[in-house]
């Protein structure tokens, strides 16, 4: 029989195994459960998860070309879960994303990307932080608001192997310590420690903006655009 494309689905739930969107269609879907196995998009085309509902990731793998996008309101994505999740392509979170303080590590790899938009906020509660298995350089791109809400320990973003953090919105620190492995630049946005504090393994680039609050920064700064206050 002839090969069917099919755009648009209802719930989707993968529990193992691996589901590859592979027609290079965008993919439309209510809701996401990932536990465990492979969602991909690949040959011949990227493909474009767009998920209109809440993206439940507890465990499994996000890989392939093209980009996932979490659009549900006012929860896009949900990474609670025991088990490990491991990111190798674009995601693209819309609204609001949890990360327990109890769950499985996220992990970038292969040059994955999480994109948190203007409109998205990202509450990191979780004190393994992110972590990373290789490949290119991975990136966390904030446009919205990162909130860094650890009460105990340290949230370290690179594990493993660094991690590139890029600012044009809002990083709050309000608990614990903020950790940045590898790189973070700022070019517009603002930098809070509102209660907690920062440790950089890099030179911390702040080119616009503001940094404020009252915490430690333990590192090295390079401040050629920033308001500090």
């Amino acid at each position: 029989a002839a090969a069917v494309n099919v755009n648009n689905v209802g719930p989707v739930a993968v529990n193992g195994g691996t589901l590859n969107f592979s027609s290079g269609e965008a993919i439309n879907t209510a809701t996401l459960t990932l536990a465990a196995g492979i969602v991909a998009g690949t040959v011949p085309g990227p493909a474009t998860i767009n998920i209109s509902g809440l993206f439940t990731w507890s465990g499994g793998t996000m890989s392939g070309t093209g980009v996932t996008n979490a659009n549900g309101a006012p929860d896009s994505l949900d990474l609670g879960g025991v088990s490990q999740k491991i990111l190798f392509r674009t995601l693209n979170n819309k609204n609001t994303a949890s990360y327990p303080a109890a769950a499985g590590i996220l992990a970038f790899g292969n040059g994955g990307l999480f994109h948190n938009l203007v409109t998205g906020t990202f509450n990191a509660q979780n004190p393994s932080g992110i972590s990373t298995v290789g490949g290119p350089m991975n990136t966390f791109t904030n446009d919205g608001t990162f909130n860094s809400v650890v009460t105990t320990g340290d949230t370290n973003l690179g594990i493993a192997s660094p991690i590139a953090f890029n600012n044009t919105g809002t990083v709050n620190v309000t608990a614990g310590s903020l950790s940045f492995l590898g790189t973070f630049a700022q070019t517009a946005g603002s930098t809070r420690l509102k209660g907690g504090n920062i440790f950089s393994a890099a030179v911390m680039s702040f080119t616009g903006g503001t940094l404020v609050g009252n915490g430690t920064i333990t590192g090295s700064v390079s401040n050629s655009g920033a308001a500090v206050s």
